[in-house]
């Protein structure tokens, strides 16, 4: 008789994404997926696969859950507002504790893509989520004029996922919120120039 699934799969990846989002790849056993995860290992390894397996599907989920919040922000009418908006979200989940985990594509830039292809090739999509977003808000605003036609839209894309990542490290170290301001005022900045 075929293992029969009884629980929600994307309710129970997004419970093991909670687990290695606060411990990291490494200080997560199979022990603590099960419990925090409400299934026995024989649940995970038949519809998951062995930790690591679970933890690449943990990072597609929020790969995925990463994109629909973009596409959230590309529904705002000021392209450059978007921009600016993802930044003071962050400033706002993290001084409002809702956020102490850091961002879990930089948590896991950190600690496993140096060591393991298959989590560096998902963590390069998250980020390229994230880059291909910032281009494209700064094109549209450059084409409502909002954004200024000196920039060069791939640059300052990379400029401002070097920013953004720069902050979900310093994330870890709990930023005050004037870390936060600054990083702001120059994205204001950097998008009028």
């Amino acid at each position: 008789m075929p293992w029969e699934t009884k629980f929600d799969i994307e309710e129970t990846l997004e419970k093991a994404l909670k687990v290695f989002w606060e411990h990291g790849y490494n200080a997560t056993s199979m022990r603590d997926l099960t419990k925090y995860m409400g299934i026995n290992s024989g649940s995970i390894y038949s519809t998951f696969g062995n930790k690591r397996e679970l933890f690449l599907s943990t990072l597609q989920h929020y790969n995925k859950m990463s994109a629909i919040r973009l596409r959230q922000y590309e529904q705002l009418s000021s392209p450059k507002q978007a921009i600016i908006r993802l930044f003071e979200d962050i400033k706002i989940m993290i001084l409002d504790k809702s956020d102490q985990h850091g961002c879990f594509i930089v948590n896991t830039t950190l600690e496993m893509a140096p060591h393991d292809t298959e989590m560096y090739d998902l963590v390069s999509i998250g980020q390229n989520n994230i880059r291909s977003f910032f281009k494209k808000r700064i094109k549209k605003g450059q084409e409502n004029s909002e954004i200024s036609m000196n920039l060069i839209a791939q640059d300052v894309s990379e400029l401002l996922l070097s920013l953004l990542v720069g902050l979900r490290v310093l994330t870890r170290n709990k930023p005050a919120k004037k870390q936060f301001n600054i990083v702001i005022n120059n994205v204001e900045l950097i998008l009028n120039s």
